[in-house]
């Protein structure tokens, strides 16, 4: 359970961090993204607490690391940080997000 919470953890602040770029190009109002990254830092550290001793966090996942590295050189950085491009990441990132919370949830529903 620790495992997937870390995991979880780990891809809610890659999310963070890739929200973080230049988002200047984007349709999306600023005080619509900082309420956003403050709603998902939030929640990383929520559940960061539910990690005993946090030794989990010590590790992370690599592969997971480069995906995150790929959607932001890739698509980001060679689509010039454009509107399309950031529609494009929106899209990733809501697909993962959904699948963090289905991790989650079943973690609260194996009890």
């Amino acid at each position: 359970a620790e495992g997937k919470l870390a995991f979880t953890v780990q891809i809610l602040k890659e999310v963070c961090a890739l929200f973080e770029e230049d988002d200047s190009s984007s349709s999306w109002q600023e005080i619509t993204v900082e309420n956003f990254l403050n709603v998902v830092n939030k929640q990383a550290d929520e559940l960061h607490s539910c990690i005993k001793g946090h030794g989990h966090m010590k590790k992370k996942n690599t592969k997971l690391q480069l995906y995150f590295k790929r959607l932001s050189n890739e698509i980001l950085k060679k689509m010039g940080h454009s509107a399309e491009a950031w529609e494009l990441i929106r899209k990733e990132i809501k697909d993962h997000l959904i699948r963090a919370d289905h991790l989650v949830s079943s973690l609260l529903t194996s009890k």
